[in-house]
């Protein structure tokens, strides 16, 4: 026999599916794509310093990226 389930439960489950981290696509972590995708325009506008329109068409544009975030990145010696 098991007891119901805490109050705080629903809205626990609603803040995990909110922060998940999978960012394999947007559908799974809506908040994280958005904030990837502006991290890399803004590191993007520091090296080619291109013009605001640039930015505003490809910063949240699906089709187009600047960018991608990977781990364990490093150059080859």
């Amino acid at each position: 026999m098991t007891s119901a389930l805490p109050i705080f439960s629903i809205s626990l489950s609603r803040l995990l599916v909110a922060l998940n981290q999978n960012m394999v696509k947007v559908e799974t972590s809506k908040s994280f794509t958005v904030l990837e995708r502006q991290t890399l325009a803004f590191m993007y506008r520091l090296v080619y310093s291109r013009c605001e329109s640039f930015y505003t068409e490809h910063g949240q544009n699906l089709p187009s990226t600047l960018g991608v975030v990977t781990s364990g990145g490093r150059c080859p010696t």
